[in-house]
């Protein structure tokens, strides 16, 4: 009887070790940079399934490549997350700590500055020097945004010099030019999301959508900027041909743009549904296009957006009841939908069944593919929500030799790991427009001595058009311009044709020829000399003029 006491002891013994023992945290390069505890909590999410997390708990030391200890303080677990909790110390490079600061929950209640020197770690760095006068000058850098405070050595200062810095604008601004540059960070990391970013994308508007509502802006007048409202299993009201077959996603406007909402992952499992104008027929091919982007405030996101289509109305109370119903359209699993502030476009095709008369849109990932993924270092290790919001879905069926961009999981995607290097220079147009500007559009490419476009102007014409689709009221001009070479009578005739052609290209994408007009101006409005091949290259050039918005 003893021995089988003994092994449960000694099971139970290492486990308990394990358990206690500092685990390392690793870099890409293998170099341990965090070492401490983690305590795994199993959950339930709200459609069905449990997951586990690990959440940082008790001390935890952090160091950088050479193994010298920069940082080290406690977490601690509460409501399910872990937060940095009570005095933290940060050393220099010298070994020296630099600062002391007192955390209540992630939050910053006081701080102490020590020692002049420089704390880094990793996108973090912290500068604190003398002046001349006797005050201590402390700059801090986290990712893009710095902000500089002066205080006194040794003097316990409450707040968080973060919130209380006093250069208040300049970090107002920094912080705007980090919300900018946060995709390029996201896609250097995840270089596979680079596969989402497809430009070829079929008008939503098209009379071959079979998608009803496609864009959500039928009622677009009567929802107010920044409005969130419900969409609920019969709402007609304001997301005309949209319901919902689980809780309530919403239907909003966001700089002047319509579109929905959906929690994927949290409290509420949402699941959209569209009436399709049309039944499918049965071994069709269709092609299935929308877009979707992380909410500016979620710092995780997810690798499973899923589509069913069936026959009836269904409703889908979490992924098990969608999978057992059966997925035509699934994102790639290895693939994080992680950007923000770009639109991403899933799109892919499948085979009807025939007979289908609805669309749905959600979560329908299997528990074994799922992955969350922590997006900004910053966040706790628990995410209670992953929202998206989703625009312009279309789906046509295909007709025979034509092609649809396929990212979702039934493609053969070469190269997930490595950033698409080949991908075409865009033009996009992310700043806010103002009447009278004029814009350069760069890479538009024609036939030489013609107007044919060539195929590498697409994707910089698909993001002005995306520009007018998403300022309704906008009106420009198209302007066309040549070098001096040639006569001035062909180069006003070529001039304005390769405008004619811009525009009749933003015709086709859907774009009414009642919101743009097109001018060729030859050679009579040069920007650079035309003395110099580089010159006349830039001469030649098309440019649009904001007239209305």
């Amino acid at each position: 009887m003893a021995k089988p006491i003994l092994i449960v002891f000694i099971a139970f013994l290492s486990t308990f070790t394990l358990f206690c023992q500092n685990q390392c945290v690793k870099d890409k390069e293998g170099n341990c940079i965090a070492k401490g505890n983690y305590k795994t909590i199993e959950q339930k999410t709200s459609y069905g399934t449990k997951l586990k997390s690990k959440l940082r708990t008790g001390k935890w030391e952090f160091l950088n490549e050479d193994g010298q200890i920069v940082s080290t303080g406690n977490y601690k677990i509460y409501n399910k997350s872990s937060y940095k909790e009570g005095v933290w110390s940060f050393f220099n490079d010298e070994g020296k700590v630099l600062l002391k600061r007192s955390y209540k929950l992630d939050q910053i209640i006081d701080f102490q500055i020590l020692d002049s020197g420089i704390y880094v770690y990793q996108t973090d760095t912290i500068s604190i020097s003398n002046n001349q006068i006797g005050s201590t000058i402390v700059t801090e850098t986290r990712n893009n945004i710095r902000f500089t405070y002066e205080t006194i050595l040794a003097q316990t200062k409450s707040g968080d010099p973060y919130l209380n810095a006093k250069k208040t604008e300049y970090q107002i601004s920094t912080q705007y030019n980090y919300k900018k540059e946060t995709d390029d960070l996201i896609l250097s990391k995840y270089p596979s999301i680079n596969h989402l970013l497809v430009y070829d994308h079929w008008p939503v508007n098209s009379d071959r959508n079979i998608i009803n509502n496609g864009d959500f802006e039928a009622n677009s007048d009567k929802i107010k900027e920044q409005q969130f409202t419900q969409i609920k299993f019969n709402n007609d009201e304001l997301a005309t041909d949209w319901g919902s077959s689980n809780e309530t996603p919403d239907i909003c406007k966001i700089k002047e743009n319509t579109m929905a909402g959906f929690r994927v992952f949290g409290v509420n499992y949402e699941v959209l549904r569209n009436k399709l104008k049309q039944t499918l027929t049965a071994n069709k091919t269709y092609c299935l296009q929308f877009k979707i982007k992380l909410r500016i405030e979620n710092k995780f996101g997810i690798n499973g957006i899923s589509v069913i289509l069936s026959e009836d109305i269904q409703q889908f109370k979490n992924s098990q009841v969608g999978l057992e119903f059966g997925v035509s359209v699934q994102s790639h699993p290895s693939i994080i939908l992680g950007l923000r502030e770009q639109w991403m476009t899933i799109s892919g095709t499948f085979k009807a069944k025939g007979g289908e008369n609805y669309l749905y849109i959600g979560n329908f990932t299997s528990e074994k593919t799922l992955k969350i993924q922590k997006l900004d270092g910053s966040a706790p290790d628990y995410s209670d929500e992953i929202y998206y919001f989703i625009d312009d879905v279309v789906l046509v069926e295909l007709n025979e030799n034509e092609k649809c961009p396929c990212n979702i999981q039934s493609c053969d995607i070469e190269g997930l790991e490595k950033p698409m290097t080949n991908r075409p220079i865009v033009q996009r147009f992310n700043q806010k427009p103002k009447i009278g500007q004029t814009i350069i559009l760069e890479n538009i490419l024609f036939e030489t001595a013609k107007s044919e476009l060539l195929s590498e102007s697409f994707p910089t014409l698909d993001s002005l058009f995306l520009l007018l689709a998403n300022y309704p009221e906008m009106n420009i001009e198209i302007a066309g311009h040549t070098d001096n070479k040639g006569s001035i009578e062909n180069n006003m005739k070529l001039s304005q044709d390769r405008a004619n052609a811009v525009l009749v290209y933003l015709m086709d994408k859907g774009i009414d020829e009642n919101r743009m007009n097109a001018q060729g101006y030859g050679s009579s409005e040069p920007i650079e000399t035309n003395e110099t091949e580089e010159g006349r290259l830039k001469n030649r050039r098309v440019a649009f003029k904001i007239l209305k918005i």
